[in-house]
């Protein structure tokens, strides 16, 4: 044999055993399309192994892989939901974490070079658009022109870090043809920035974008890089920030207000049924960064906070009640009088950052003499949103207020207080979202139970949308003792049937779901979610690959 023949030979089978691997699917550029669109998309990373197929979370998206190369074709129907569609590629080896397509209302458009600095910008093609783009090494900047008129409003709104996970803190701002800066923003309630300016004359006006490291480092200067991926939404239209209320109560014909820039009287008003059995719902609306906005659907009332209620004139609510609060001036304090007595725990929460808006909130409970009983900021370290729980020893007046950490207020300030008796409850946690079963070796997955507020029954544990000829035996989580806190579920590609019945066990990959259900209180049901790779999210979406058995062909 030949050493010709010998690295020929080495070479192949090198590249035989990378081929045959999962899917490696780091991002996608473009990293959205607009409804009605086809787009074709680069994958970052590897498709790996052929044929493979990808998954989407949303109706009306499909996606075509190659036999070759690394560019997909994202086709999106007309009535698909906007939104973040997350994508999951997968063949006969496994499957790809998830990655995030936005799915958008208005004509998209891709950035192009040059366009770093403010005398060479790249002009947009309509008024509001949303640019595909990405920050390709150190040092780059990029810069788009759109004509306005005198006072027209222009929304900029970048998704980046929060949405994408790109590694990028961005800074947005809005610069003359002469090069003067007139607006900027370099943090939203995360690291994305929201600009919003308004004209004083007809012209000619340029959005710029760079970014620092989302994780800081010793050097001062703007980075970039393969995987700093964005997209820019420019518009003088409609764009939605907020809604209100942000809860609804469950049952009820209910409709919310569209809270932003630009939008006409006749648009603002949503109307939704809210008797699904769903923690929230999705409403859409002309334009936003995400598409959605977020309603939570709530099994008690609900309220809207007075713009009169303060110390002096204090809001009376009843418990239990989810109060959509706004703080709209500086140095603003709102607070809501209810009366308790000796011996009820009751638990308060404010969600304003987790909503996406920029008010830190503080929390604090006082009697009726004005004696802070209970201050609480953050809940916990990064966590900005408090919460807490109050056994009161007196019957009584009390008081709740809720402000700005640092006496801020704003258009955006808004919140969402919770006040209820504490409700027993429980989550369910997998530290991975993909698994790989081999017929004949069983596979184990742990799962995490946390009981919160005294949580006392037990569950049942099992998986769903299991492919034939895969077994899996439920797991109980009884209400004390280590069962209590995590299980293991045990899966088995072993060919049994039902019966006697023998199954072949073919290789196959397919989405599951993990459930906890508790016997006779449908209301207990809980899907277990796991952390997506590269981003603070998790999800419910599991994914299981059944591969080949050892010496079969794959």
């Amino acid at each position: 044999m030949s050493f010709r023949f010998l690295v020929l030979a080495t070479t192949a089978l090198i590249s035989a055993e990378a081929t045959a691997a999962p899917p490696d699917v780091k991002t996608l550029f473009p990293a959205g399309g607009q409804r009605g669109q086809t787009v074709e998309v680069t994958v970052g990373g590897k498709l790996n192994a052929r044929p493979a197929s990808a998954w989407a979370s949303r109706p009306g998206v499909t996606v075509e892989v190659p036999d070759e190369g690394e560019k997909v074709r994202v086709t999106i129907a007309d009535d698909a939901p906007p939104g973040v569609c997350w994508l999951r590629f997968h063949n006969a080896e496994g499957a790809s974490a998830l990655r995030p397509f936005v799915i958008g209302t208005l004509p998209e458009t891709n950035e192009s070079e040059p366009n770093d600095e403010y005398a060479e910008p790249q002009t947009l093609p309509e008024p509001s658009v949303v640019v595909n783009g990405r920050l390709e090494k150190s040092g780059d900047v990029d810069t788009f022109a759109v004509s306005l008129s005198k006072g027209q409003t222009l929304v900029a709104a970048l998704d980046a870090n929060q949405t994408l996970g790109s590694p990028m803190d961005g800074v947005l701002q809005v610069v003359s043809t002469r090069g003067f800066v007139l607006a900027q923003n370099d943090d939203g309630p995360d690291l994305d920035p929201l600009l919003v300016f308004t004209p004083e004359a007809d012209g000619t006006y340029l959005v710029r974008l760079f970014a620092f490291p989302a994780e800081t480092n010793s050097s001062i200067r703007l980075a970039g890089g393969g995987d700093y991926i964005y997209r820019l939404t420019v518009t003088t239209g409609p764009f939605v920030d907020h809604v209100a209320p942000l809860a609804v109560t469950r049952g009820a014909e209910t409709a919310v207000e569209q809270i932003g820039w630009n939008i006409a009287d006749d648009q603002r008003r949503l109307g939704f049924a809210t008797d699904e059995p769903v923690h929230s719902v999705e409403s859409p609306h002309p334009v936003r960064r995400a598409g959605v906005t977020d309603v939570r659907i709530v099994p008690h009332a609900t309220a809207l906070e007075q713009d009169s209620a303060s110390a002096g004139q204090p809001q009376p609510i009843e418990l239990p009640v989810a109060v959509t609060g706004h703080i709209g001036q500086t140095g603003e304090s709102d607070v809501y009088a209810f009366t308790a007595t000796k011996g009820e725990k009751r638990s308060f929460r404010v969600e304003a950052r987790s909503l996406g808006s920029p008010l830190d909130p503080v929390l604090e409970l006082k009697d009726a003499a004005g004696k802070t009983l209970r201050r609480v900021d953050d809940a916990r370290r990064n966590a900005f949103d408090p919460e807490l729980e109050f056994t009161f020893d007196a019957d009584g007046a009390y008081r709740l207020h809720v402000s700005d950490a640092f006496g801020h207020g704003g258009f955006r300030y808004v919140y969402l207080l919770t006040a209820a008796a504490p409700h027993p409850d429980y989550t369910l946690a997998v530290k991975a979202d993909t698994f790989k079963l081999t017929p004949g070796k069983p596979l184990e997955i742990p799962v995490t139970v946390a009981r919160t507020n005294g949580f006392d029954r037990e569950i049942e544990i099992s998986v769903e949308g299991l492919p034939e000829g895969v077994l899996a035996v439920s797991a109980k989580s009884p209400a004390k003792g280590d069962g209590s806190k995590a299980v293991k579920l045990e899966l088995k590609a072993d060919g049994a049937g039902e019966g006697d019945e023998s199954v072949d066990v073919t290789p196959v990959s397919g989405p599951i779901r993990i459930v906890g259900r508790v016997a006779d209180q449908s209301d207990f049901e809980r899907v277990a979610e796991a952390p997506i790779a590269g981003l603070q999210r998790t999800t419910a979406d599991l994914w299981l690959t059944v591969i080949a058995a050892d010496g079969e062909k794959r």
